[in-house]
């Protein structure tokens, strides 16, 4: 997909002290209220954009606010969008040709797809066909 670095925060206690102001822009998609927020801050570069867009359960957790003074970082959030913003961007991904990664699997092999996504082997996201109503 043309990536060329990432940032594995599973296997690797010190990937925010490695990565400190290297980033512009976070959106993140996490909706857990157990995310390491305040690690997430000291990605971003002077005047960087924390924008929010899943939504956890509970409050978000808690940081320390000089993360946000000391480098002007600005925190927000985003909704998917209005009914007119979704038509609009469908119609861009139609002439642009857009089309998501998928793998289909069969309905019949739903567990092994889940145990498969635990493993990370999806890429990038698997739908699952009823085998009777469509052609795999």
């Amino acid at each position: 997909m043309g990536v060329d670095a990432f940032i594995a925060t599973g296997e690797d206690e010190a990937w925010n002290k490695k990565h400190s102001s290297t980033l512009d822009l976070i959106v993140s998609t996490a909706s857990s209220p157990k995310m390491p927020l305040q690690k997430y801050l000291q990605l971003l570069r002077t005047n960087g954009q924390f924008i929010q867009v899943g939504a956890p359960e509970d409050a978000i957790p808690g940081f320390n606010v000089f993360a946000l003074i000391q480098k002007g970082v600005k925190i927000g959030g985003s909704q998917i969008g209005s009914p007119a913003e979704i038509e609009e961007m469908l119609k861009v991904a139609a002439e642009k040709k857009v089309v998501p990664w998928i793998q289909k699997r069969p309905m019949r092999d739903a567990n092994q797809a889940i145990v498969d996504m635990e493993a990370g082997k999806a890429r990038y996201r698997y739908v699952l066909v009823n085998e009777d109503n469509s052609k795999l």
